[in-house]
Order: C-alpha cells, then sequence, then structure tokens
C-alpha cells in the first residue's frame, strides 16, 4: 500500500516536480469538487495508523480506502479529465494489492462488489456456511448427546442472531442434526488423554489442544469424509489443565504446524469463569478465525475478533472483515 507521500505525488496531477520538493500547480485551482483528491487523504492517514496491527485493522483500513476510491471513479466518470481518475485508479490498485495479499486474490471482484454494496448500505446475497458437528468423548463412552447438541443449536442461533452476521448476510447451517461423538483415530489413537498411568488423574479425560490431542482432531476429521466445502465444529468437556483458560481454539487450513482439510473449531462445554461475558458468542468469534485463517485479535473491544477478556459484546465487524468472511473458500 502507497504511503501518504507516495499518495500526495499520486494526485497531484496538476503540478509540476521542482528540485528542493516545490510542486507548483501549472493547471489551474482544481477547486473542491471531483478534481479534488486531498479528501482521500484522511483515509491513506488511517491505513498509515494501523501498520505493525493485526490483519484484521490492516483490511478494515484497506477496506475503505478501496470504497472511497471506487465512490470516487464512480462518481468522477464522465465529470473530470481522466488524469483525476487515473490518480484515484492507482490508489485504488494499491489498496487492492495489499487486500488480496491477505484476502486472497481471487476473491477480488467479488469483495469489490460486496465492499461497493456495503459502503451504498445495500443488501448483499446471503452466504452460507455448513457445520459438521462433533463431540469429543473418551473411547468407549456412549454419551446422550441431546443436551449437547441443544448447547450447540443455541450458540448457532446466537451467531446467525448477531448484527453484524445479518449484515454480513452470512448464516451458519449444520450439516448433521445429531453430535457425531469422535473419540479415537482409525488406529486407535484416543483423541482425549486416555484413562492411563501415564496420564495424571486430573488430566484424564481432557483435550491437549496444542498436543497430541489437536493432533489426532485433524487426523480423525481429515479422515472423515465430510464435505470439502465445509468446516469442522468440535465440541468438549475440558482443555487440559495448562489451556483451562481457552474458551475456543480455530485450527486453520493456513497453519503450517497441522494440516486439517477444513478449518475446525473447538468449543469448551465448561468455560472459565472469567469467560461467562462473552461464552455465548465464542462460536460466533472462533469461527470468525477459521473462515479467514487469521487467529489475531483486533485491539477494538467493540469488535467480534477481538479477545474474549476485552470483547465487550458490541460484536461489530468493520467492512472489510465481512468482505474477508463473504469471499472465502468456506462461505458459499
Amino acid at each position: 500500500m502507497m504511503t501518504l507521500a507516495q499518495w500526495e505525488n499520486t494526485r497531484r496531477v496538476d503540478h509540476v516536480q521542482l528540485p528542493g520538493g516545490l510542486n507548483p500547480r501549472f493547471r489551474g485551482n482544481a477547486g473542491p469538487g471531483l478534481q479534488n483528491l486531498k479528501g482521500l487523504d484522511q483515509f491513506v492517514q488511517a491505513y498509515a495508523q494501523v501498520q505493525g496491527q493485526d490483519d484484521w485493522a490492516k483490511v478494515g483500513s484497506l477496506a475503505q480506502i478501496a470504497q472511497e476510491a471506487l465512490a470516487h471513479i464512480a462518481a468522477a466518470q464522465g465529470q473530470v479529465n481522466q488524469r483525476y481518475i487515473a490518480a484515484a485508479q492507482a490508489l485504488l490498485a494499491s489498496a487492492n494489492a495489499d487486500l488480496n495479499l491477505i484476502c486472497g486474490a481471487q476473491f477480488q471482484p467479488n469483495r469489490t462488489a460486496d465492499l461497493v454494496a456495503l459502503r451504498a448500505n445495500r443488501p448483499l446475497g446471503q452466504r452460507t456456511v455448513r457445520l459438521n458437528v462433533y463431540y469429543l468423548a473418551p473411547i468407549g463412552a456412549n454419551p446422550n448427546v441431546a443436551p449437547i447438541d441443544q448447547i450447540i443449536n443455541q450458540h448457532i442461533t446466537n451467531a446467525n442472531q448477531l448484527a453484524c452476521y445479518q449484515r454480513a448476510s452470512i448464516t451458519f447451517q449444520r450439516v448433521n442434526a445429531v453430535a457425531t461423538v469422535a473419540t479415537q483415530t482409525a488406529t486407535g489413537g484416543s483423541i482425549l488423554l486416555p484413562a492411563t498411568a501415564a496420564v495424571p488423574l486430573n488430566q484424564q479425560g481432557k483435550f491437549a489442544d496444542g498436543g497430541m490431542g489437536g493432533q489426532r482432531l485433524v487426523e480423525y476429521t481429515n479422515a472423515s469424509g465430510a464435505a470439502a466445502n465445509t468446516m469442522d465444529v468440535v465440541y468438549l468437556d475440558n482443555y487440559e489443565t495448562a489451556q483451562n483458560d481457552v474458551q475456543g481454539r480455530a485450527y486453520r487450513t493456513n497453519d503450517p504446524t497441522l494440516t486439517p482439510n477444513r478449518p475446525i473449531v473447538t468449543i469448551t462445554l465448561n468455560p472459565p469463569a472469567g469467560g461467562a461475558a462473552t461464552y455465548p458468542t465464542t462460536l460466533a468469534h472462533e469461527l470468525g478465525h477459521a473462515i479467514t485463517g487469521c487467529p489475531a485479535h483486533i485491539q477494538d473491544a467493540n469488535n467480534l475478533m477481538s479477545a474474549g477478556s476485552m470483547r465487550n459484546g458490541t460484536n461489530r465487524l468493520s467492512d472489510g472483515q465481512v468482505a474477508w468472511l463473504r469471499n472465502s473458500p468456506w462461505a458459499h
């Protein structure tokens, strides 16, 4: 993305560049209308302020630059000399180049259409994310999943009722009405920490998400035969003690340490006491990580993708985030 100085140089289409940094105007005063491109400076400056922050913040700012440049280009067509339009087009191309690096170049046309619609407050076409639902249990267990399914269904409803996902026209839909009980891999490896002498009693039956449990879960879901364009949602009783402050975790397909065929979201049925306020929307939050492949948390308590310890329940998504979520392999 071009810097503010680069943009200022690009938009000075009525100036001549002289030694010493002098830029006298030689085509007359552009005036306050569509020939005046200074109005876009604030958006370029805003992007400079999020440098070094997370991709959520960058995408939000880059998307705003794209939206404003697109609006300027559309309004200026046939109204001003092409040199003013070309400058705005250069700014748009610069913003899109960075958006493509983060969000995927293959999605640029649809992402751009969504950004235009969002700026104009027009409705977006419906997208559906289909979820394969599982419950982790010890080998040999035969749990009653009915009450667990009720909790899962409520969490999916909570996600679908969030204003940010409704504005995004994204709906989450279960593939299987009854959760599949997952216990072991095809080679007999327990997904949960087993009840053996090698495992401390207080750890038995818990999920080691960052260790062998995570690896075996990925092995299990990869072999499940679920459709390639779906996602896996896995509920469990407890994470291992070392992770007992965790409410949920997303396994991303772009994570080089594990290789899930589809994104996986894990959610505990027993959240830590400090997470009670945000637990009902933990699934909605983790789905954001899983769909986009972005592991970061935005430093904005009003945003759905801020950390649970920060999130205040406003649960907003920027236009850039909405366009990113809608245009992925998992939203159809």
